[in-house]
């Protein structure tokens, strides 16, 4: 049975096959390739390989071309909170305040806050002196949303 199987069953003759392979052209390097049908449907097949993959995906697949692409509206106050100069903004907060709550005394969950507001007092990010190191249930208390 198992000889007859693989003589009768396999390939074209089996009542799955749906055609085979087919080439594709890599869209990076234009090597052509096989690739089964059902993978050009669900959207693989594009590259020959990982490292095309890896290529496409940072040509084809980011800033404007990326899916999720809305515009460009990261917020100039979120820009500017992922700088360098912000981190060590915060840093020294942490340190002069000696890595505690300054309200309960805490020593972990501590967040560095602008006490003048980072979005109406620009002039002031970077200020220590408008800085303060608070646990986030002190933050809530003092400033309320």
């Amino acid at each position: 049975m198992g000889k007859w199987y693989s003589e009768n069953q396999q390939g074209k003759n089996n009542a799955h096959w749906r055609g085979g392979k087919v080439k594709r052209v890599c869209m990076i390097c234009s090597t052509v390739f096989p690739v089964k049908p059902h993978k050009i449907k669900d959207g693989i097949g594009k590259f020959c390989s990982r490292k095309c993959k890896d290529i496409g995906v940072s040509v084809y697949q980011s800033g404007e071309n990326a899916p999720n692409w809305q515009g460009g509206i990261t917020s100039i106050n979120a820009r500017k909170r992922g700088r360098k100069e912000y981190k060590l903004w915060r840093e020294a907060v942490y340190l002069r305040d000696n890595f505690t709550c300054q309200k309960c005394g805490v020593k972990n969950g501590l967040r560095a806050y602008h006490i003048k507001p980072f979005k109406d007092f620009p002039e002031l990010r970077l200020a220590i002196d408008n800085g303060i190191t608070l646990c986030k249930r002190c933050h809530n208390s003092i400033f309320p949303r």
